[in-house]
C-alpha cells in the first residue's frame, strides 16, 4: 500500500527520516542521471555536449510545470487527507492525471514553435541550433509523459510514499546506462564501443536491429526510461488506498 505510514499520528521526526531520506537519495541518481546523459553526449562529439548544454534551460520548462502540478496534487491530497476526506482526495487524482495531460499539450506546443527562437537567443547558429533540435524535439514529444509522473509521484507523496519515486529514479539511472549507448550508436556499433571496456564483447557479434540515433538517441532513452517509472508508479498509486474510492460502487 502507497500510505505506509501514519502522517496524522506518527512522530514528527520518524516521518521526516523515512520521508526525506528516500526522496534525497532519488534526487542523487537523478543528478547522476543528467551526468550520464552528459558524458554519453561527449562520446558523439565536443559539438553534441554543446546542444545538451543549451537544450537543459528549455528542458527545465518541462520541469517547472511540473513541479507545479506535483506540488499542487500534494497539497490538495494531503489536506483532504488531512481532513479524512478519502473520497474527495480520490477525486484529486484524476483531476490531476487530467490536468497534467492538458498542460503538457501547451507545454509541447511551446517547445516545439520556441525552441528556435529561445536557441537563437542563447547564441545558437543554424547548426547548433539544428543539432539541439534533434534531441529537444522528442524530449518535448515525450512531455506527457514527465507531467504524468508527477502527477502520480505527488499523489504517492501526499500519502508518505517518496519510496517509489526513489526506486524509479534509481532505476531509471540504471537503464538509461544501458539505453544510451544502445540508441545512440545503434545495437550493433554499441557493442564495439562497449568493447573498449569490456573486452568480452568484442569476440561477439550483433544484430543491427536498432539504428544509429546519433544525439537523437539521448532523447529516446530519455523518454523510454521516463515511460517505464510512469508505469510503475501509475501501478502503485492504483494499488493505494485512496484509489478504491474513484471506483465505481
Amino acid at each position: 500500500m502507497a500510505q505506509a505510514y501514519k502522517l496524522t499520528k506518527d512522530p514528527i521526526w520518524f516521518l521526516l527520516r523515512k520521508v526525506t531520506i528516500p526522496a534525497s537519495v532519488g534526487s542523487l541518481f537523478q543528478t547522476f542521471y543528467n551526468l550520464v546523459d552528459t558524458w554519453f553526449a561527449g562520446q558523439i562529439s565536443a559539438e553534441a555536449i554543446g546542444a545538451i548544454a543549451k537544450s537543459f534551460p528549455i528542458y527545465f520548462t518541462i520541469i517547472a510545470v511540473g513541479v507545479g502540478i506535483g506540488t499542487a496534487t500534494k497539497a490538495m491530497i494531503g489536506n483532504a487527507i488531512g481532513e479524512k476526506k478519502e473520497r474527495v482526495a480520490s477525486t484529486f487524482i484524476a483531476q490531476s492525471l487530467i490536468f497534467a495531460l492538458v498542460i503538457s499539450v501547451f507545454v509541447t506546443l511551446f517547445g516545439l514553435n520556441a525552441s528556435n527562437f529561445l536557441l537563437g537567443v542563447m547564441g545558437s547558429d543554424a547548426a547548433g541550433i539544428t543539432l539541439t533540435r534533434k534531441y529537444l524535439d522528442i524530449i518535448f514529444y515525450g512531455t506527457f509523459i514527465v507531467m504524468i509522473q508527477i502527477s502520480l509521484n505527488g499523489t504517492l507523496n501526499a500519502q508518505g510514499d517518496t519510496k517509489s519515486y526513489r526506486n524509479v529514479l534509481i532505476f531509471s539511472f540504471f537503464l538509461n546506462i544501458f539505453l544510451n549507448p544502445l540508441f545512440i550508436f545503434g545495437s550493433t556499433n554499441s557493442f564495439v564501443w562497449v568493447s573498449q571496456f569490456i573486452p568480452i564483447f568484442s569476440n561477439l557479434n550483433f544484430p543491427s536491429f536498432i539504428p544509429e540515433f546519433g544525439i537523437a538517441g539521448l532523447a529516446i532513452a530519455t523518454v523510454i526510461s521516463q515511460l517505464v517509472g510512469t508505469i510503475y508508479l501509475a501501478y502503485k498509486v492504483n494499488n493505494c488506498k485512496i484509489r478504491k474510492y474513484l471506483k465505481k460502487n
